[in-house]
């Protein structure tokens, strides 16, 4: 039977399985929809009509004698055509909106914050990627002259990012010197993005500080290291819990699979790639995901701006029986919320 030939009824009576499936997480049977969905046909209408579904690769029937279930096709369907989404789904936006709209001076606060609003609200787990920036600049930097010759190098770089390391110098490198390196690198370096720091000349910082070169590389590869890692593409996620509270994930194994991914960041960089950049929505069901371990699973992103520069994605991991409107809803505000907050920041 051909995909043209799902007319309107049979979009009725899909969507119908998928509301319900998404509220039971029981296979659906003709009586049911019969009883709760008021389409004036009897069950062994619906019956035929489920049938045809199942032929036309919509739904599957897990167990001979039990109802059916959505597919992938089902479920890409169903979001394709027969969602509808509203903000006003969306509980607890009153807290929600006062969370959020507290003073945040820190980006990676911001994005922790509403990745924790955003798994609150949709009981799933939630994932932000702060993507890489290439141009950042050096915001500050401090060594502290420790013990047993060993120096410990901070950065902190335009985006407010923090990173430190701890690096083994010559023990003839007095206190004094590290000292006076911390204010000529600071004096050097800040404003300074990597690429430009990169094409200093090494030799002019050992000029002005009068130490060895070999004494200070060490502290210079810990300064170049620390800015790197704070350039680089951080993940945060949050609500991992969330996922066992539904039966998808009561199998072991799946579990087990769904965990390992969810404790990779490479692979949750890569499930959150290629996000809509214009705003819109990504929307992954099950095999449509990269993995196989996610094949159990939907996911729901959508980026985020400053300066109408895309900087990161936002999103929502769950199972493919997921509430897509309230999830599609409670991003869509908290995205909003994200970019607003960063335009006011930037004309503070």
């Amino acid at each position: 039977m051909a995909d043209q030939e799902l007319d309107l009824r049979k979009k009725i009576i899909l969507k119908a399985i998928v509301d319900d499936y998404v509220s039971t997480a029981e296979p659906v049977g003709s009586r049911t929809i019969a009883k709760k969905y008021d389409m004036g046909l009897s069950p062994a209408t619906i019956r035929n009509e489920m049938a045809d579904l199942e032929d036309m690769g919509y739904l599957i029937q897990p167990h001979t004698s039990s109802g059916r279930v959505p597919s992938d096709k089902g479920y890409r369907t169903y979001v394709n055509e027969l969602l509808n989404t509203d903000i006003k789904t969306v509980t607890n936006l009153v807290s929600m909106q006062s969370y959020l709209e507290k003073k945040i001076d820190e980006f990676r606060e911001l994005i922790h914050v509403a990745s924790e609003m955003l798994s609150e609200i949709t009981k799933y787990t939630a994932v932000s990627v702060v993507s890489a920036v290439d141009e950042l600049r050096v915001k500050a930097i401090q060594l502290a002259p420790l013990e047993k010759a060993k120096v410990l190098v901070v950065v902190v770089m335009s985006n407010d990012a923090i990173q430190n390391k701890m690096v083994t110098v010559d023990a003839g490198l007095k206190p004094d010197d590290i000292l006076k390196l911390s204010k000529v690198l600071n004096d050097k370096f800040v404003g300074l993005s990597i690429s430009n720091i990169k094409s200093i000349n090494i030799n002019d910082i050992v000029y002005l500080i009068g130490a060895e070169n070999l004494s200070i590389l060490p502290i210079i590869d810990g300064v170049l290291d620390c800015m790197n890692r704070c350039a680089d593409s951080e993940v945060y996620h949050k609500g991992e819990a969330n996922m066992f509270m539904h039966p998808e994930f009561g199998d072991i194994d799946k579990a087990k699979n769904m965990l390992q991914v969810l404790h990779s960041d490479d692979k949750l960089k890569e499930l959150f790639a290629n996000a809509n950049a214009d705003g819109g929505y990504i929307i992954k069901i099950g095999s449509e995901n990269f993995t196989e371990d996610m094949n159990d699973c939907a996911i729901i992103s959508a980026t985020y701006n400053i300066n109408d520069t895309c900087v990161g994605t936002i999103g929502v991991i769950g199972p493919k029986r997921m509430n897509y409107a309230k999830v599609i809803s409670a991003l869509e505000y908290i995205k909003n919320k994200i970019n607003s907050h960063t335009e006011e920041s930037g004309n503070e």
